[in-house]
């Protein structure tokens, strides 16, 4: 996150990561690239434009996308921060959802902001958490 942004919101600044992780298949929680792709590759990769193409080919692509792009962040109740995109010409699996988020949370043991989730979202979702800034 840019120091400038971080300075906004009251956080400190740092880059955002995604760790190799892991993903249990079994309670299909996790953490980490391998997670993001098991849990939200196909949700991700179904993201289309206003004419039907898909807009991201991988999770990697996903993420640079919105963390270069975010229009807003918010804060969820537990802390965690979400980098949003708002679009409202989006679909994803064949369904209106016009937001597009990452989910980072600060790294205990270090500088990074960890990424822990990724993938589309309706955007009434966002108007019950703490609007922390737009762009």
């Amino acid at each position: 996150m840019r120091v400038l942004t971080a300075k906004a919101i009251g956080r400190e600044p740092g880059p955002i990561r995604i760790q190799k992780g892991q993903h249990d298949f079994t309670t299909n929680k996790g953490k980490g690239d391998v997670h993001l792709e098991a849990r939200h590759g196909d949700q991700i990769r179904s993201i289309v434009d206003e004419n039907g193409q898909p807009i991201f080919k991988d999770t990697s692509e996903y993420i640079g996308f919105v963390a270069n792009n975010w229009t807003e962040i918010v804060e969820l109740n537990n802390g965690q921060l979400m980098m949003v995109v708002r679009d409202p010409k989006l679909t994803a699996s064949g369904k209106k959802q016009n937001a597009m988020i990452l989910g980072l949370i600060k790294s205990k043991n270090s500088a990074f902001y960890d990424i822990r989730t990724a993938g589309p979202f309706k955007n009434g979702y966002f108007k019950k958490f703490k609007k922390l800034i737009n762009r």
